[in-house]
């Protein structure tokens, strides 16, 4: 029927299979999975729905739950293959081997170590469905929000705990030292790539104190996940050893810009970058955790805070001052401090690795909690 088009054009209408591996087609996913009217988010490539296996899907929901709702339940991203028309705008589908890249990195992380878990995928000959863990605590900077209702601060008093801050941190640096040893660049680390496993609980308990009885409350939300790996590129793990043994992390490069700009290293602006890209991402997503995204008459300084190079510092006389970061609480220890400095090291040869800073006193801070 369209024979009389381009062979390009053809392959956006019609386009081949992408994986040879895949554990089923359409009619598989139909007979294994019941899907959700409840869409979780939708993109310019796709939708992500809540499913339920079909052997639970006509039971009642509340017995298949468990505390946190996740029990029989999964994330499908759907990912159209050819084009597709929304709202009168036609749209390109994902370029396959972004699908490829991404499935393999889930495959390769294995789920492992607060990264997403990839459950099972099916195509069929006009979608790609991914099916992972589902992630129904929200996104980070929700976790925060939910944080502050719950410790009863608003406004100007809205400050996150430097603990449950700690807590965030060492998990994120475990995802990112995980991905970093298994050649996994992810490339765009910011707070809504990283999801709470589950909802935010509060446990209460009351001391008695002689004649006085105080309840006092501990958060629990979960693990993290770091997710959407979309935009993650591989590199070749032995050459990366050789470079770190030469104390040369960037002589295996990447030139592809790719991630947000807010979040995005020095290096990246140039095009030529190394996993420790992750890093620098990291430490800024670790920050608007702890401060809150910075209002905009002063999102420039804060990214020329970050970006204040030693070049500059020499001929300009500016000095990059972290303690001088808008939003951040009073009562955070110098540690903070010390763990922002070294991930946000301008020159990514003298930044840290992820591995490195699990040792950081600012992360272990809570690591035995």
């Amino acid at each position: 029927m369209l024979s009389y088009l381009p062979e390009r054009i053809q392959r956006w209408w019609n386009p081949p299979p992408i994986f040879t591996d895949a554990d089923g087609d359409e009619e598989a996913y139909n007979e294994r999975f019941f899907e959700s009217e409840e869409a979780l988010g939708e993109g310019e490539f796709g939708i992500v729905k809540v499913v339920r296996p079909l052997s639970s899907s006509s039971q009642d929901s509340k017995e298949d739950d468990d505390d946190d709702g996740n029990t029989e339940r999964y994330a499908v991203k759907i990912l159209p293959k050819g084009m597709t028309v929304r709202d009168n705008v036609l749209y390109h589908p994902m370029n396959p081997s972004v699908m490829q890249t991404e499935v393999g990195i889930l495959r390769k992380l294995g789920g492992k170590r607060y990264s997403l878990k990839l459950l099972e995928l099916y195509e069929s000959p006009k979608s790609i469905y991914v099916i992972t863990e589902l992630c129904s605590g929200g996104s980070l900077m929700d976790y925060r929000s939910a944080v502050m209702e719950l410790v009863g601060k608003s406004g100007k008093d809205a400050q996150v705990p430097f603990k449950v801050v700690s807590r965030v941190a060492y998990q994120l640096l475990d995802a990112v030292d995980h991905c970093a040893k298994n050649g996994v660049i992810h490339r765009d680390i910011k707070p809504s790539n990283i999801m709470l496993q589950r909802k935010i609980n509060i446990n209460s308990s009351t001391s008695n104190n002689n004649t006085t009885e105080k309840e006092e409350k501990s958060i629990d939300f979960g693990d993290l996940r770091l997710i959407d790996f979309g935009s993650g590129a591989l590199d070749n793990i032995e050459e990366r050893e050789k470079d770190d043994a030469a104390s040369s992390p960037e002589s295996q490069k990447h030139t592809t810009y790719a991630g947000s700009p807010f979040y995005n290293s020095p290096e990246m602006f140039r095009r030529s970058y190394s996993y420790k890209t992750d890093v620098w991402s990291t430490g800024v997503t670790i920050y608007v955790f702890a401060a809150g995204f910075p209002p905009d008459e002063i999102m420039q300084n804060t990214f020329d805070t970050f970006h204040t190079s030693p070049k500059k510092i020499r001929e300009e006389g500016k000095e990059r001052n972290l303690k001088l970061l808008p939003n951040v609480p009073d009562d955070y220890p110098s540690s903070f401090y010390d763990m922002l400095e070294r991930l946000l090291e301008y020159s990514p040869k003298k930044r840290v690795t992820a591995e490195e800073m699990l040792s950081c006193d600012f992360v272990v801070e809570t690591v035995d909690d």
